[in-house]
């Protein structure tokens, strides 16, 4: 028996991958030109206007599944309280505030407030669900997420801290 015989021949592919390139090169610029020929309706965007954290309501959550609303009037701090017949006041101390209070107070709230809403790491999801149901029904409220102060500027001089410096500080 031959060798030449024995060999099964191979196809040439060669010209199957130059009209797959050639095909492939005509849709890449077909999408391209048809791509700026669909009108696009893109929302226009609002400017951000950036406010003082510091003057928010600050809404916490905490572990135990109360609620604390913190408010500034007249440059001071006051913390919302609901009476048992329902009635929202201010109070000087912190008073914790059960889901139904809760609600009472964010009605309270004033037009337009910007709420900066937080929770301990501990706390149930549920209880921030409950919280957002009921922000939701004033959608006057501005609303943010996360801790009150927390984003503060690194210092720009001074001995940096080290994992090992700051935990023996």
């Amino acid at each position: 028996m031959d060798e030449e015989n024995q060999s099964l021949e191979e196809p040439d592919v060669t010209p199957l991958i130059n009209v797959n390139l050639v095909i492939l090169v005509m849709v890449l610029a077909i999408a391209a030109h048809s791509a700026r020929l669909l009108p696009l309706g893109l929302p226009k965007g609002q400017q951000t206007t950036f406010v003082e954290m510091s003057e928010a309501a600050q809404l916490s959550l905490l572990k135990d599944g109360t609620y604390h609303l913190k408010v500034q009037k007249d440059g001071s701090d006051f913390h919302i309280a609901v009476e048992e017949d329902g009635t929202a006041y201010y109070a000087r101390t912190k008073t914790p505030l059960s889901a139904d209070d809760l609600a009472v107070a964010i009605r309270s709230l004033d037009d337009d407030s910007i709420l900066l809403v937080s929770m301990d790491l501990e706390a149930k999801y549920a209880g921030l669900v409950k919280a957002l149901d009921y922000i939701m029904e004033r959608p006057d409220l501005k609303v943010a997420f996360g801790q009150a102060g927390a984003a503060t500027p690194a210092p720009t001089s001074g001995p940096a801290l080290t994992p090992t410096s700051a935990a023996s500080n």
